[in-house]
């Protein structure tokens, strides 16, 4: 999915973000400035998809649309993606040596939280599964098409369309 460490990201295509932090037309505002912003950015972002994710796994199929399914595992991407980014950055370029280590400190927590949230969550692929096995008469884009097959296939390489192991 798009938060591995290939970074390779399909989720960008449906970005309208609830976190403020992602809406900034100031590049700058991005960055936090000390580390206890930073620490609380994390914290934020991670609780944000935690909320989004726990939701969506819990709607009832029938009530399952693109947006509420797979727009919304896009934007908790997009969210986590950016915040890794972020990180990213401060852990390489930041001339306050205490926010790089606090970067680098968040960093694998933040590709892991990622990982085990999006890209390993086999009630995610559920979701997703659930939506596109049953859409609806919902008329979707060439792209909605193309990001669900896409996205879907990616959870299958991962070997989430194989039965639990007992």
């Amino acid at each position: 999915l798009g938060t591995s460490a290939n970074h390779g990201c399909l989720f960008g295509r449906f970005r309208t973000m609830k976190h403020t932090l992602i809406q900034s037309i100031d590049v700058l505002q991005l960055f936090p400035t000390t580390v206890v912003d930073l620490q609380q950015r994390v914290a934020e972002t991670m609780n944000d998809a935690r909320e989004r994710i726990s939701a969506l796994v819990v709607l009832p199929a029938e009530r399952r649309t693109f947006a509420n399914t797979a727009h919304e595992i896009d934007r908790v991407a997009a969210n986590l993606h950016v915040m890794t980014k972020v990180v990213w950055t401060l852990h390489n370029v930041s001339p306050d040596a205490s926010l790089r280590e606090a970067a680098q400190e968040a960093l694998p927590r933040l590709q892991n939280f990622s990982l085990d949230m999006l890209e390993n969550n086999p009630e995610v692929y559920r979701a997703l599964k659930e939506y596109a096995d049953n859409v609806p008469a919902e008329p979707l884009t060439d792209e909605e098409k193309k990001y669900l097959a896409d996205t879907l296939k990616k959870f299958e390489k991962q070997g989430m369309a194989l039965p639990a192991e007992k």
